[in-house]
């Protein structure tokens, strides 16, 4: 990891800690602290994710920037290389660069001129194909030399452009770094759709209540009934579902959840509904939480037709 602060590090201590799923969170075998700017290496053999918490304050105003570089026999994972610097020319309109997000939800710019940065403006957009953009909001610029930070949940890229020129030559680089914002009350924050995993069903016919009381969905075979369907080998907490049909029709299908071991299920309340359309889709405002070694099926709760169907719920570990 390398530690940039954004003002004078003096007493703050930064204590890394270890978690392998779960919302628990203990000391790494090696206890690591990080107590000052620079670069800190950490062993995370066997261990699924870090994270880094303040456990002595600062005594006056102090923030700092995280980059972290996973490797791993000896060479730099692909998904996980820092973004790379942008070199523009202030004094040009047509010069511009691009940051890749990925799954970040803070990307903190520093910004540094080759000369004096005066009158340039660097205005900072948003894309998630790459193609298109559109402003930031709230707006996002850069007008100097010096740190940015830019919220970026659900963004993929950004695009850093020069909109007002500089009155004399001067290039600026942008080194950008990604951060995962951690909770004053503790825990990560990572994206609901890092690590779904899903379960799909289909129906050839009509969605009906009345077809095996409603659980008329399959897995591979044609095979439907209400205890059993397909085994989570974890805990879990279920994300979303989606449903698509040949024709447009008006139902709503269930995701139900049976008990490891029993013929017995239990209506999740997750649900998702079509109202004259072919296909739509619902992200749970309440997840509801599956034991490994539970069991997961669809029910069709109310409705008819659709000349045919496909169900899938989103899944994730916790």
């Amino acid at each position: 990891m390398q530690v940039t602060p954004h003002g004078t590090w003096g007493t703050a201590v930064l204590t890394v800690e270890r978690s392998n799923g779960s919302n628990e969170w203990s000391a790494l075998a090696s206890a690591t602290a990080i107590t000052a700017a620079g670069f800190a290496t950490i062993d995370v053999t066997g261990v699924r994710s870090v994270r880094l918490r303040v456990s002595a304050a600062e005594g006056s105003a102090l923030k700092a920037s995280v980059s972290a570089y996973l490797t791993a026999f000896g060479g730099i994972e692909k998904n996980d290389t820092p973004p790379a610097p942008i070199m523009l020319d202030l004094n040009s309109l047509a010069s511009y660069g691009f940051i890749p997000c990925a799954r970040a939800h803070t990307v903190s710019i520093n910004a540094a001129a080759s000369g004096t940065w005066s009158t340039a403006v660097v205005t900072l957009e948003r894309s998630n194909n790459g193609r298109t953009w559109a402003a930031l909001s709230p707006a996002a610029t850069i007008t100097g030399a010096g740190w940015t930070a830019v919220d970026t949940t659900g963004i993929a890229y950004l695009k850093a452009s020069v909109t007002t020129a500089e009155g004399s030559s001067s290039n600026a680089v942008l080194s950008p770094s990604h951060a995962v914002a951690f909770p004053s009350s503790g825990g990560s924050a990572p994206s609901q759709w890092e690590g779904v995993i899903p379960i799909v069903a289909e129906e050839g016919g009509n969605l009906s209540t009345g077809t095996s009381s409603g659980y008329q969905f399959s897995m591979g075979n044609g095979d439907t009934a209400d205890d059993f369907g397909a085994v989570v080998p974890t805990s879990t907490v279920a994300v979303a579902m989606g449903l698509s049909c040949r024709a447009s029709t008006t139902a709503t299908v269930e995701v139900y959840c049976g008990d490891a071991n029993t013929t017995t299920n239990n209506a999740t309340g997750i649900d998702v509904a079509l109202s004259g359309q072919r296909s739509n889709f619902t992200v749970a405002s309440t997840a509801y939480n599956g034991d490994a070694g539970d069991w997961i099926t669809f029910r069709t709760t109310s409705g008819s037709g659709g000349g045919g169907a496909r169900v899938t719920a989103w899944i994730r570990e916790r």
